[in-house]
């Protein structure tokens, strides 16, 4: 799981005090968890790594499509993911699933982890954010 708050963000990354406003930055450091999670199965692979990930935040998704942006915070996230992706000799691509069609997703943001890490618990991993942004 990848718990925090806004105490665990690195200062210099311009969070908004209400990190509801900082949502796209935050899904987008979910995106970076799920390849940081995968990690040991790229190591190992043999071949050409394309993650194509399902996110709900249209924002999100066209930053990471496009690798490119200026607007703190999610420029430092976005280079994280990069830097990831290029250790890991892979690539990231996300396609935009809308909300209401995202059930799974939202039922996982509603703090379910007791219940998860009943189903598989050896597939559970906690994640630090700054294991994530590399600071």
């Amino acid at each position: 799981s990848l718990q925090g708050t806004h105490d665990d963000l690195p200062d210099n990354y311009n969070w908004h005090a209400d990190l509801q406003r900082s949502i796209g930055p935050l899904e987008m450091l979910a995106q970076l968890a799920l390849l940081w999670i995968r990690r040991d199965f790229i190591r190992t692979s043999s071949y050409s790594i394309d993650l194509i990930h399902d996110c709900d935040n249209l924002g999100a998704v066209a930053h990471a499509n496009r690798l490119f942006t200026t607007k703190r915070p999610m420029c430092y996230i976005l280079q994280s993911l990069i830097s990831w992706a290029n250790i890991l000799r892979c690539s990231v691509s996300l396609n935009h699933l809308p909300g209401s069609e995202n059930d799974w997703a939202d039922w996982l943001s509603r703090d379910h982890r007791p219940f998860i890490s009943t189903l598989r618990p050896e597939l559970s991993h906690d994640i630090s954010i700054s294991t994530l942004l590399h600071f």
